[in-house]
């Protein structure tokens, strides 16, 4: 599975536009392994890679967005934690 790392406009698939994270190809249409180099690449139009590889992961069966998943893990939100040296400020 691919994901749209750019906006553009597949001129192979009826002019379908791609938004960036959209997943490619889209459903039900089939793309051959030299279209997907020339969007991964920058062997394109717009000279630059356009799409890249997500790799799927067995955590990832309910379809959620891999991407989504990669930049929240790990992070925690900051606690409010006072030193225990020091008094909560009035």
């Amino acid at each position: 599975m691919y994901k749209v790392i750019k906006h553009f406009i597949d001129l192979h698939d009826n002019d379908h536009s791609y938004n960036e994270g959209d997943i490619f190809p889209r459903e039900g249409v089939d793309v051959s392994e030299e279209r997907i180099q020339e969007l991964a690449g920058s062997d394109n139009k717009q000279h630059t890679p356009l799409i890249e590889l997500v790799e799927e992961s067995p955590d990832n069966t309910a379809g959620a967005d891999t991407a989504e998943k990669t930049s929240k893990a790990g992070k925690k939100k900051p606690e409010n934690k006072v030193p225990e040296n020091k008094e909560p400020a009035e």
